[in-house]
């Protein structure tokens, strides 16, 4: 099946035209291993994949089919994303104990899967890798607990931010701040930073309450209007994006499904490329959809359930990833799923 016959960039993204997603191809090329990060490219046509089999695999999104393959056995492959050519950065997976670690991340030319450039600065795993989703930067999160600003024409940071303890990170759309996240017990907080001046300090400071959760994502609406928290339990919070306070938490209709998985730092939400809705990935490989629309700034905070499940029977919607072109999103767990809309 084609998923480009039905995926149209004009298309636009309705609460029942979403309810209608189901899955449509299926794809096994990790040989039955954890799949640990998804990300699309700038035109939607591929899809890339890492996975702890040390690999990176490639599929066409037009055709619905397996594109390409790259072994990194010697050095692992973690967080494999995009730029804005066909190529793409990953971090290492160095084996816990290996004397004297690699930590490096790679940049990596899909088309002839040679390696471009390393960069060398983290002193321990890289934990999230986010592209500038504008211009040729980068930042990297890691477990040293530092974000590192990289160019992707020089191999040593320009700049890095302390966050004196596991956090998460991600760009606004348009490349001019970015936002760090982490939590602490009962408390959590959002720092907002200038791009162009983050190592002086935050322009912005949210306090959230917490129930003691570990922070897996943090991601910005393209519409610029909220910022996702992505959590390792049944809730995630949406805040506002200009403001930083909590306008809403999304809360599942089976928490007791979570008890039975732990998620580690994966990436289980997404929103829609419109900002609209949210799509959180569920232990039972189903998919819930949480509807935005009637968000506003100002109010006090309300609990979304889901207004919609979308059925699979895939083992856990680990990773879930909005293609930014094409009407089609994908899921994973140890295989990649690819779901389609009914727009007949």
């Amino acid at each position: 099946m084609s998923l480009a016959k039905k995926a149209t960039s004009t298309v636009p993204i309705t609460e029942a035209l979403v309810a209608t997603f189901r899955p449509a191809k299926r794809l096994s090329h990790h040989d039955g291993a954890s799949i640990t990060s998804l990300d699309f490219d700038d035109t939607g046509q591929y899809l890339v994949s890492a996975g702890v089999d040390k690999s990176i695999q490639v599929y066409d999104c037009y055709k619905g089919t397996h594109h390409k393959d790259v072994q990194s056995q010697k050095y692992g492959a973690h967080l494999a994303r995009f730029t804005h050519a066909f190529e793409c950065l990953y971090a290492s997976t160095p084996v816990i104990g290996t004397p004297d670690p690699d930590h490096s991340i790679r940049y990596l030319s899909l088309a002839s899967k040679g390696y471009l450039r390393y960069f060398k600065g983290h002193k321990d795993q890289v934990l999230q890798l986010e592209v500038n989703p504008v211009g040729d930067t980068f930042m990297t999160l890691s477990a040293d607990h530092t974000v590192k600003h990289w160019d992707l024409r020089l191999p040593s940071p320009t700049g890095s931010v302390g966050t004196g303890a596991t956090a998460v990170v991600g760009f606004d759309p348009r490349g001019i701040m970015f936002a760090t996240g982490t939590c602490n017990g009962n408390t959590g907080t959002v720092l907002f930073y200038d791009t162009t001046a983050y190592e002086r300090a935050a322009f912005l400071v949210s306090r959230l309450d917490t129930s003691g959760e570990t922070w897996t994502k943090l991601e910005f609406s393209n519409n610029g209007r909220y910022v996702l928290i992505g959590t390792s339990t049944y809730k995630h919070v949406v805040l506002d994006a200009v403001l930083g306070k909590a306008l809403a938490s999304l809360a599942s209709n089976d928490p007791a499904a979570w008890s039975r998985l732990d998620y580690g730092t994966l990436e289980s939400v997404c929103f829609t490329p419109d900002g609209k809705y949210v799509l959180s990935g569920m232990p039972n490989g189903s998919v819930s959809v949480y509807s935005l629309v009637g968000l506003k700034t100002g109010a006090d905070p309300v609990v979304l359930r889901p207004y919609a499940t979308l059925p699979c029977t895939q083992t856990a919607a680990k990773i879930v990833a909005f293609n930014p072109k094409l009407l089609t999103f994908a899921s994973a767990d140890n295989q990649v799923v690819l779901w389609s809309a009914n727009l007949e």
